[in-house]
């Protein structure tokens, strides 16, 4: 799942800082933002279908910054269950569905896993 920044969530990665007069200055989160681009990347090549390992360890490198974040679980999930991995897949995507299961996308990436997950095999 590609994050996009909102302005709310832009307020959430900027800190308040002080220059030497005193006056407020703003930083943004560095961490957070490489995060979001780790997660994005590695979710282009999921819709590509391509680099899928090398998706695996940009998003890994997002979760290391946020470990919690759905989206990025999200993007996990999806990456496995393009390279079949669908027992691995399913216990991530259960904890992405708790995390955020009114958002669509997880939704719809839930049902689809669960199908192929409950497939005989």
């Amino acid at each position: 799942m590609q994050f996009k920044l909102s302005a709310e969530d832009s307020e959430k990665f900027m800190m308040k800082e002080y220059d030497e007069k005193g006056k407020v200055k703003e930083s943004i989160d560095q961490d957070s933002i490489k995060a979001i681009r780790y997660n994005n990347q590695a979710y282009d090549y999921y819709l590509k279908g391509v680099q899928l390992d090398l998706g695996l360890d940009l998003v890994e490198k997002a979760l290391a910054i946020q470990p919690d974040n759905f989206a990025f679980l999200d993007t996990k999930a999806m990456l496995l269950y393009k390279a079949g991995q669908i027992d691995k897949v399913y216990e991530i995507i259960q904890k992405v569905f708790t995390l955020a299961s009114q958002d669509p996308e997880v939704k719809q990436h839930f049902l689809m896993i669960k199908t192929a997950h409950d497939v005989p095999k």
